[in-house]
């Protein structure tokens, strides 16, 4: 039995089996290789399709399967039984949360729209920063051919970053994309968002607030728990670098609410703590390790990094990123600064 490096696995396929046997054996054989892994399996419920056949050869060996399924559809003429652990959502933007919460890597086997729209969000969430997990296509009978044909179309005409292609990983074997996907080492650098994904959720509904107005009033009700309020805080920490841009502003006000209104329920001192020290200053430490320079670099060294590290991000269209870095270099430039006027050398 051989030792893996992920302990879940989520899997991205159709509903119904396709045309071609070869498709079904596919399914199988992705199910009996992660037993063989000991890898656990994460899917959207049911047991119809090529979701049925992967999750029930899991399930037969022994393994663990947690199928995420809106309640909606948990009917059986819907989709049928689901093997293993059931885990009911309100609908298929929790789905597809959760069951990449619960995943160490993602796998698509062939399917419809559901199935590429699934694949297609969990790249652009790589290529965001939002996560470092592998994403893996098993291209049984070249099925997903003419997708990576647009891809590298998309590449050409400079709709993708030639950088961004590589969080694809492909191959046409539940064998030799599961040797792919252990070997797979993230293409960007480590300046990308740590949020977790119940925090990512919560930046949904912030920024609902910020185009619903009448978000604010429910902050106002008391109805926000100490729960939700420590994520608030720690959201508003890591996106106040937004600057003073109409979002910044409202998450800023939505987070000084938040604090208010954990206060009036009563939430623990502790919790307001928490709540606070997440909103402080960035560290010398951070910035560094967010720039990817040391004690010993100059300030030229550092200047030149930064330049790099906000082009890259400016070409990508990620605006938090820029922030980030940005903050970086003032946190680094005011160390500096300080230095300078104590006589102590950079």
């Amino acid at each position: 039995m051989r030792q893996s490096r992920f302990k879940r696995i989520c899997v991205f396929c159709g509903s119904s089996q396709g045309k071609k046997r070869s498709y079904h054996d596919a399914a199988i054989e992705l199910g009996n290789e992660l037993v063989t892994r000991s890898i656990d399996l994460v899917y959207g419920g049911g047991s119809i399709g090529l979701m049925g056949l992967v999750s029930q050869a899991v399930f037969d060996g022994g393994r663990h399967v947690i199928g995420v399924i809106p309640k909606t559809l948990m009917t059986p003429e819907i989709s049928g039984e689901t093997v293993g652990e059931v885990r009911p959502v309100a609908d298929m933007h929790q789905r597809k949360a959760e069951m990449a919460r619960q995943s160490d890597a993602f796998i698509a086997l062939p399917g419809g729209y559901g199935t590429l729209e699934e694949l297609l969000e969990v790249i652009t969430w790589a290529q965001l920063g939002i996560h470092h997990k592998p994403v893996g296509l098993l291209n049984v009978d070249g099925y997903y051919n003419s997708l990576l044909t647009f891809i590298d179309k998309a590449v050409e005409e400079g709709f993708i970053n030639t950088s961004a292609r590589r969080i694809i990983v492909m191959a046409p074997t539940a064998e030799e994309l599961m040797d792919k996907l252990e070997e797979y080492v993230p293409y960007h650098d480590r300046v990308a968002s740590k949020l977790n994904w119940e925090m990512g959720h919560l930046e949904v509904e912030i920024r609902g607030w910020v185009d619903a107005e009448a978000g604010f009033d429910w902050l106002d009700s008391g109805l926000l728990d100490g729960r939700h309020a420590a994520y608030a805080g720690k959201l508003i920490a890591n996106l106040i670098v937004m600057g003073s841009g109409i979002i910044g502003r409202a998450m800023l006000q939505a987070y000084r609410k938040a604090l208010d209104n954990a206060n009036k329920t009563g939430v623990a001192h502790e919790t307001i703590n928490n709540i606070r020290r997440a909103s402080k200053t960035m560290t010398e430490q951070e910035a560094r390790q967010i720039l990817g320079v040391s004690e010993q670099s100059t300030w030229e060294e550092i200047a030149q990094r930064y330049d790099n590290l906000f082009e890259r991000n400016a070409k990508s269209g990620s605006f938090y990123l820029q922030s980030k870095v940005h903050r970086a270099k003032e946190c680094l430039e005011n160390v500096y600064q300080k230095n300078k006027q104590d006589g102590t050398p950079p």
